[in-house]
């Protein structure tokens, strides 16, 4: 499972991933952006994070969970896309669910989407705490800007 989540557009915050596996596995992860963004481009790019993250461990199922329903919507095909941003990182998405056997896309109410909230703290402070364990990674670029291959 991948729970993910966008931010506020306060300085210094990010999206936010966890990713729960079989036995107990939890991986979580806060962005901390270089640049401008939106909530609904922040929320893209939590998406897109977490799901290169379970590729590289292997993940051939996933289940994806959001807040956005804007986000959902445009993800699992209904809903337009006006936003020519917001396509580029839809491009993405879609090249990305390719390499799954499985993906499946669920719109969660904001208040069970607990893992990401705890995270939303963590990305936009200074302070760790030391009984747990956060990977944070700072992006200079938009993922759709300036698209790296991973091998």
């Amino acid at each position: 499972m991948l729970y993910v989540d966008g931010a506020t557009s306060v300085e210094g915050s990010g999206p936010r991933a966890v990713l729960m596996g079989p036995y107990g596995f939890k991986s979580e992860h806060a962005l901390r952006f270089k640049f401008q963004t939106t909530n609904n481009a922040t929320e893209y790019e939590a998406l897109i994070y977490g799901m290169k993250l379970a590729l590289k461990l292997k993940a051939q199922n996933i289940r994806v969970f959001s807040d956005s329903q804007l986000i959902v919507n445009q993800v699992n095909g209904s809903c337009d896309i006006r936003d020519p941003q917001l396509g580029h990182y839809a491009s993405m998405v879609n090249r990305l669910k390719s390499d799954f056997v499985l993906f499946q896309m669920d719109k969660i109410p904001r208040v069970d989407n607990k893992w990401a909230d705890e995270l939303s703290k963590l990305a936009s402070s200074q302070d760790m705490n030391p009984q747990r364990t956060t990977f944070i990674k700072i992006l200079d670029a938009p993922r759709y800007a300036n698209p790296v291959v991973e091998c």
